[in-house]
């Protein structure tokens, strides 16, 4: 029996071959197909792209060829393909480019303004701060700084073998937040991450490293307190970000890393975990669906600023929803109020606990 590889070599050799027939084609093409059935990454990848460009027709399970198209890329980056990953996330960018935002009726330029025309004010700091945070208008620039210390705390010796390695990862997850955004009504705001590597637990962002019998103990206290969410996390390998009973700036902030075979060598996994996680620290909650928190996920046309990003079965090419996802300037925004207002941003309510969808959402940036 032939290996998905042995398939889809074999399929692409025929598809690719310039003095092949239109019935050697045909056949080239359906080895990939079956290839890309059968979940391997290039074929997949090959799949997504023809059926969004219009050049193959499936029998679409989902909406329209569109969400087709992009759910097989979307599985393509997921399985790896790195191609997948970028195509997917230069096709949202774009559409996001393409989307009409009116600008603020109070203008463009200036100290930078909610949706009311009030000015922004950010300057939160101190020893009971791990994220302080300065909004500052300067020579005709906004700029939100952040400036945080990690602390890296390891549960084991043993399991990174390069320890700079995994905290260079990291922390290259969490400068991905840095760059110049269109907030509230397409003003620019520029955002900065200072980051240091200090040797201190108190005013600190923790970085754990959750495995050996420290893990194990926390996974017993889960079960003896039947907090099934806990349990889930830790049995899935999940990392997780703690930030108190409710987020505030001067909550306490633990990202908690796990990894399914606990080798932490994957450093691309690692950047983008870190990546979402610090969304957390930052003050956004989660996009995707998860039924133990009562969130239900977005549907598509919900709200315009997410609907760029859409891909299918209400999954967004968006960090909160993936961490292999993108940063949105809604994303920014929402982290503007968070700290402005210092309230946690949702993307979809909380019920259970009487949580609103932040305002920040529907509005169109």
């Amino acid at each position: 029996m032939k290996s998905i590889d042995e398939i889809y070599q074999e399929g692409s050799l025929l598809f690719n071959n310039p003095e092949a027939t239109k019935e050697e084609k045909s056949a080239g093409l359906k080895l990939i197909l079956e290839a890309g059935n059968k979940n391997h990454p290039d074929a997949m990848f090959f799949v997504g792209k023809r059926v969004l460009e219009g050049k193959m027709k499936l029998k679409p399970s989902r909406d329209d060829q569109e969400e087709e198209g992009l759910y097989w890329i979307r599985k393509a980056a997921n399985a790896g393909n790195l191609e997948a990953r970028v195509f997917l996330n230069r096709y949202c960018y774009l559409k996001e480019g393409e989307r009409k935002v009116e600008p603020a009726k109070q203008g463009v330029f200036g100290p930078l303004k909610d949706f009311d025309g009030k000015e922004i004010h950010i300057d939160r700091k101190g020893l009971l701060t791990p994220v302080d945070a300065k909004l500052s208008y300067e020579n005709g620039i906004n700029k939100l700084s952040f400036s945080a210390n990690l602390y890296f705390y390891y549960t084991t010796d043993d399991r990174i073998k390069d320890k700079k390695a995994y905290e260079n990862a990291i922390i290259s997850g969490i400068k991905c937040w840095e760059g110049m955004y269109s907030v509230f009504g397409n003003q620019k705001l520029f955002v900065e991450i200072n980051l240091t590597t200090e040797d201190y637990p108190w005013d600190s962002v923790w970085i754990i490293q959750f495995d050996g019998e420290y893990r194990n103990n926390v996974q017993k206290l889960a079960q003896i307190t039947r907090n099934k969410r806990a349990d889930g996390i830790i049995e899935d390998r999940r990392a997780y970000a703690s930030t108190g009973l409710k987020w505030s700036t001067k909550s306490f902030k633990f990202i908690f890393m796990q990894n399914t075979d606990d080798n932490y060598d994957d450093l691309y996994e690692i950047k983008c975990i870190a990546k979402h996680e610090f969304g957390h620290v930052l003050g956004l909650g989660d996009l995707y669906r998860e039924d133990e928190d009562k969130l239900f996920g977005v549907k598509k046309e919900t709200f315009q600023e997410l609907d760029d990003f859409y891909i299918a079965d209400d999954e967004y090419n968006l960090v909160m929803c993936d961490h292999h996802g993108v940063i949105s300037n809604n994303d920014i925004e929402m982290i503007v109020l968070a700290f402005s207002e210092n309230k946690m941003q949702l993307y979809q309510p909380m019920k259970m606990i009487g949580k609103k969808t932040s305002k920040a959402l529907g509005r169109g940036n």
